[in-house]
């Protein structure tokens, strides 16, 4: 087995066992892969009908759970890659429906990753209708938003809007001192600068001729990615207006969830993603001693 670096010129060769995955983590996410291929050193190798993924950390090399209809011989083979190779094996993102299903194979138990590795996931319809006393928060916020800003617009974005989304992003910076996000800043930037070259979902909040928010996304069977949103915190209620517009502009009857992606660790990030109601999908693995 060969591993190749994942770039965006190869991505696309993926796209077929990506967009068949029904695991429902960002993990196994094209723009998720894309975005961190390099802090992770996302790798790829097919072999027959399966879909190999791996990563590294820290000198550490671990694997995505296969995307394959024959998980059996694709662990057994994955096992006899490590062994070969001199690699412990290690598996990690496994979807907790998962877990019983690789512990017949391999006859390990899955461990959980811990609190910074959850992915948000909520109900689409209750996102986008926004129902209820515990959301009337954020129709509160919505609404004021509107008000407070009558001619913002949410639109799609095209190869036009490139100059638009890298000037926003250059004020977005100026507000951003974390230094968690000193790898997702570099990573959108050079994203921001070829987005028009794939048919990711976008969007933003335009107003007098500038960009205020962005988002981008995917859809995966039943899931509606958001994996980059970004907007001014200057202009009050913003993060819930593109929120809003973004699920209610590709919600379909066919979808079931939107994933948020995880925290990272931060918890302002955190406080924000529990606020919308999640339910909370854990990540597990597998790592043999």
């Amino acid at each position: 087995m060969i591993f190749t670096k994942i770039n965006k010129e190869n991505i696309k060769i993926l796209y077929p066992f990506l967009y068949q995955n029904h695991y429902r983590l960002c993990d196994y996410s094209p723009l998720v892969l894309l975005l961190w291929r390099n802090y992770l050193d996302y790798r790829y190798c097919i072999e027959g009908d399966t879909l190999f993924l791996s990563q590294s950390e820290k000198g550490v090399t671990s694997f995505l759970l296969p995307i394959t209809e024959d998980m059996y011989n694709a662990l057994i083979l994955l096992k006899e890659h490590c062994k070969k190779n001199r690699l412990p094996f290690r598996l990690v993102a496994l979807p907790e429906s998962m877990t019983k299903t690789v512990k017949q194979i391999t006859g390990l138990n899955a461990i959980d990753m811990g609190a910074s590795n959850i992915d948000y996931a909520y109900d689409i319809n209750s996102l986008s209708t926004l129902k209820g006393r515990r959301y009337s928060g954020k129709r509160n916020h919505i609404n004021r938003f509107t008000r407070d800003f009558p001619d913002a617009q949410f639109v799609k974005l095209t190869a036009k809007d490139k100059h638009l989304v890298i000037d926003f992003l250059e004020q977005y910076h100026k507000d951003s001192i974390s230094d968690a996000y000193s790898y997702y800043k570099d990573a959108v930037d050079k994203f921001a600068s070829c987005f028009d070259e794939f048919d990711f979902l976008s969007g933003a909040i335009k107003m007098e001729g500038k960009l205020i928010a962005i988002c981008f996304g995917d859809i995966v069977k039943d899931t509606l990615y958001v994996n980059i949103e970004m907007a001014l915190r200057s202009y009050s209620g913003i993060y819930e207006k593109i929120n809003h517009e973004f699920i209610n502009k590709y919600h379909h009857q066919n979808l079931l969830y939107v994933n948020r992606e995880e925290d990272m660790g931060d918890l302002g990030l955190r406080k924000a993603k529990l606020s919308y109601h999640p339910f909370l999908w854990r990540k597990y693995a597998i790592i043999e001693s």
